[in-house]
């Protein structure tokens, strides 16, 4: 049996170092189940790694900003607080300090939290962007359970967090993106006199799962279907998003089968793609 012991060395800008302890393993060379790191060792470790990454780096934080950003004066601390910062690697709780604004500072508030431009909404960008991903291709219940199948991201998160952070994500992306992007260019009347588009048409559309509103049981699966090409768009969209359903109308039939009992219960859900000939 040996004993493993695992540190992680910190060097400060002033060049002084120290050294902290993360965990302690102990491993046997001869049980073949006790090779290397087991998942919840490696998911401990990333944990404790993270804690002690993230609070180092806001303790470096809020010594560079507890000055007056004016006058350079030391604030007065009113007390300390504690947030929880989401990541992939857990939850972090991270102490913050909250001080009294300078004389010179030009507020309507009396006190400032120093760690509330760098935390953000407390959630770190790339759990978001993981939860986005998977999310995007499979449901955001089963995106939930892989991800703390592999990952140490805490048994607070739940189908209703990964939505909400993939519609944060998707209304980002939609007011950067340009206002105008996939509209036709020219003239309306000129869109008739655009030529055919080549052989195979292929189309990617979003699906989705609908419920039934009586029988929370009862799961459909909502695609459209029969789709043919045909010649030309003849009518104007007011959005990229309006012209492409525009052009698919226009393509051929359009089959939504939802009844009016169903309700869509989870967007993003699997991406089928339609190849028109």
């Amino acid at each position: 049996m040996m004993k493993l012991t695992l540190q992680i060395v910190i060097t400060e800008e002033s060049g002084v170092s120290r050294t902290e302890e993360l965990m302690t393993l102990q491993k046997s060379g001869d049980a073949r189940n006790d090779i290397g790191l087991s998942l919840s060792e490696s998911k401990s470790l990333l944990n404790t790694f993270q804690q002690s990454m993230v609070q180092q780096q806001a303790d470096e934080y809020t010594h560079q900003h507890i000055q007056c950003p004016h006058c350079f004066a030391a604030r007065r601390i009113k007390g300390r607080q504690k947030i929880q910062y989401r990541t992939l690697f857990g939850i972090i709780p991270v102490s913050r300090l909250r001080v009294y604004r300078c004389r010179c500072e030009e507020s309507a508030t009396k006190t400032v939290s120093l760690l509330s431009d760098w935390a953000g909404d407390h959630t770190h960008p790339s759990l978001k962007y993981i939860e986005t991903r998977w999310a995007s291709m499979i449901s955001y219940e089963m995106t939930t359970r892989l991800l703390k199948d592999v990952l140490p991201v805490g048994d607070n998160l739940n189908a209703s967090t990964v939505r909400n952070h993939l519609c944060q994500v998707a209304q980002r992306l939609d007011a950067e993106a340009e206002s105008h992007s996939g509209f036709l260019s020219g003239c309306p009347r000129d869109w008739g006199n655009l030529p055919r588009p080549g052989k195979p048409l292929v189309v990617g559309i979003d699906g989705g799962y609908v419920r039934d509103r009586d029988d929370k049981n009862v799961i459909l699966k909502l695609l459209p279907v029969n789709l043919f090409q045909s010649g030309r768009q003849q009518t104007r969209a007011v959005s990229a998003l309006s012209r492409r359903v525009t052009v698919i109308r226009n393509a051929g039939s359009w089959h939504t089968c939802l009844p009016r009992e169903c309700r869509p219960t989870n967007r993003f859900s699997f991406c089928p793609t339609v190849r028109i000939t």
